[in-house]
């Protein structure tokens, strides 16, 4: 599920919500192989920006770490970035409603004139297309129903036509997007996934939590029958204006 990069050569990538750093490396890795570049990874939080400068470091890649939220990118110069990209982030920013406009606009701002923006993102639930997107969809929906009923904030997807337009409005250019498809076996996602559950119900009252432990069990039992599930996503391209429109 890896972007199809623009020329990387010579340039300035941010990256945002790098999170554990699991498409940091990706990104990194398309740097290194096109010549060597800088790579700017933005999250939130550092917890993980040790162990990735001691991961990635390479000769060729010159690598800087901005711990801000995507709605300041605190200390990042207007018109500084060649590139942005979006894995899977922007969900988890509009989770406080109203916040991924705001970064998509940032994001606009650091963005050197003719730079271009990446994003990935899962399709929302609720468009799961066939039966075997079904599990994917459920497995969502059970584990936001116990974010919701504890409290906690929700990732909150947009469906692509919806974000091209939002994009437009903003003033990016080339705006388009390609729906895409990936497989995931149940061995893969499944403990991760009774993981989650368990640290969600751990402190519901008995009645609550056994409920959440139903459908739980009620989805292990469907991954295990099944094996797999399809995820469905799509990736957007958009581009700075080289010159104001106006």
């Amino acid at each position: 599920m890896s972007f199809t990069y623009p020329d990387l050569k010579g340039k300035t990538v941010l990256e945002i919500g790098a999170g554990e750093g699991a498409s940091t490396r990706e990104v990194a890795g398309a740097i290194v192989a096109a010549g060597g570049g800088c790579l700017i990874v933005n999250d939130i939080e550092d917890t993980h920006f040790p162990a990735l400068r001691r991961e990635l470091t390479h000769p060729s890649l010159e690598l800087g770490f901005l711990r801000s939220s995507a709605v300041q990118l605190a200390g990042l110069a207007n018109a500084s970035v060649d590139l942005v990209v979006s894995n899977y982030a922007l969900c988890a920013i509009e989770a406080i409603q109203g916040q991924a406009v705001l970064a998509l606009s940032r994001f606009f701002q650091v963005l050197k004139p003719g730079g271009t923006l990446l994003i990935r993102e899962e399709l929302p639930v609720y468009m799961a297309a066939n039966p075997a997107q079904r599990l994917w969809a459920d497995k969502w929906s059970l584990l936001r129903a116990a974010q919701i009923f504890t409290g906690q904030k929700q990732f909150k997807e947009f469906q692509p036509e919806v974000l091209v337009e939002i994009l437009e409005l903003l003033g990016y250019t080339d705006v388009d997007y390609q729906d895409e498809l990936a497989s995931h076996a149940s061995q893969d996602w499944l403990p991760s996934y009774l993981e989650q559950m368990a640290r969600l119900t751990q402190d519901m009252e008995a009645a609550d939590k056994q409920y959440f432990r139903q459908k739980t069990e009620e989805i292990k039992g469907k991954a295990e029958e099944i094996g797999s599930f399809e995820q469905p996503y799509y990736q957007v391209w958009a581009s700075k204006p080289w010159r104001s429109l106006e």
